[in-house]
C-alpha cells in the first residue's frame, strides 16, 4: 500500500451540510443513489458484499478448523484483489485473516506460501515488532522479500532508538539483502522518484524470478510505503545508496525471460532520478558560487 487516504470525519453536531441533508430526505437519497452508481460506489458495495459473505462463512464453519481455514484462505485471496482500492479497512481485514491462518495451521504448506505476504502486511500495518518476531522464527527464509524486510525491521528499530539497535546492524542487513536482489537497493536509493514515476497498478505481481528487476518491482511496490515512512529527510535513500555504491550493479537490469517491459520501466525511472540528482547538485553549486 503506497498511500492511505484518510477517512472523512462525520459532523455530529447536526448543523452545516449534514444537518441540512437530514431535513431533506429526498436530496440525501438522491445523493446516495448517485454515489452508488459511481465506480467507487460500486466497488465499495462489492467489498461489503464480500465481507458479509465471509462473515457468514465463518459463522457456518463453527468450530470446524478445516472449514475455518478454508474461509480465511478465501478471505486473503478476496481482500488481496482489492488492496489498491480506497477502503482502508481492506488491508487490516487481510491481516486479520492471515493471522488466523497462521494460528490454525502455522506449519502447513499453505501457510508457508503466505509467509512473505504476512510479513509485508504486518509492516504495512505498522506491526514491526511482530514482523521481527516472525522473521526471526523463519530464519530459513532467505528470499528477497524476507531479506529486505529484515533490513526494514532493523531500520525501524534503529530509527526508533530501540536498545541494541545500531546503524551497523542496519548496514549489515542491507548488504545481505543486496545479495538477494540489488535492484531493490537501486529503487530504494531513489525512493521518492521511483514511487512517483512507477504506478503500482502496472507493477508485476509477487512470485517472480529471484534477482530480477521484476522481483524488485513487485517487492518495492508492495513495501515502498513502509520505507517511505522513514525517508522524510532522505536518510533512508542516502544510506541504501551508499551500500549500493559499494557493489557492481549488473546493468542493464536482469529481467525475467529477457522481457523488456519492466526493464524499460525501471531504467526510465532510474534515468529520471539520476537527472534530478544532477540538477540538485548543480543548483547547490550555483548557490555556493553565488556566496
Amino acid at each position: 500500500q503506497i498511500a492511505n487516504k484518510p477517512m472523512g470525519k462525520r459532523n455530529s453536531s447536526g448543523g452545516g451540510k449534514r444537518g441540512k441533508e437530514k431535513g431533506d430526505g429526498r436530496g440525501a437519497s438522491k445523493r446516495a443513489r448517485q454515489e452508488a452508481n459511481t465506480e467507487a460506489g460500486k466497488q465499495r458495495a462489492r467489498l461489503i458484499a464480500q465481507r458479509t459473505r465471509l462473515e457468514r462463512g465463518l459463522a457456518r464453519a463453527g468450530k470446524d478448523k478445516e472449514a475455518q481455514l478454508a474461509v480465511h484462505e478465501d478471505a486473503v485471496r478476496t481482500y488481496r484483489e482489492y488492496m489498491r482500492c480506497d477502503e482502508e479497512w481492506v488491508s487490516s481485514q487481510r491481516l486479520v485473516h492471515l493471522r488466523a491462518i497462521f494460528e490454525l495451521a502455522p506449519d502447513s504448506e499453505k501457510a508457508k506460501v503466505l509467509r512473505e505476504e504476512l510479513v509485508l502486511s504486518l509492516l504495512d500495518e505498522g506491526e514491526a515488532a511482530e514482523a521481527r518476531q516472525r522473521l526471526e522464527s523463519w530464519s530459513v527464509e532467505k528470499g528477497t522479500a524476507f531479506a529486505w524486510s529484515r533490513a526494514l525491521v532493523e531500520l525501524v528499530a534503529w530509527k526508533g532508538g530501540e536498545e541494541g539497535a545500531t546503524r551497523d546492524l542496519v548496514v549489515k542487513a542491507i548488504d545481505e539483502a543486496l545479495v538477494q536482489n540489488q535492484y531493490v537497493g537501486v529503487f530504494l536509493s531513489f525512493l521518492d522518484t521511483f514511487t512517483r514515476e512507477i504506478d503500482p497498478e502496472t507493477a508485476p505481481q509477487p512470485g517472480r524470478k529471484p534477482g530480477t528487476v521484476e522481483e524488485a518491482l513487485a517487492y518495492a511496490c508492495a513495501a515502498g510505503g513502509c520505507w517511505l515512512d522513514f525517508n522524510e529527510d532522505g536518510s533512508v535513500s542516502e544510506l541504501v545508496g551508499e551500500r549500493v555504491g559499494e557493489i557492481d550493479v549488473v546493468w542493464p537490469p536482469i529481467s525475467e525471460g529477457g522481457s523488456e517491459r519492466y526493464r524499460k520501466m525501471f531504467v526510465e525511472a532510474c534515468e529520471i532520478a539520476e537527472k534530478e540528482v544532477e540538477e540538485e547538485e548543480e543548483g547547490e553549486e550555483c548557490l555556493r558560487a553565488g556566496r
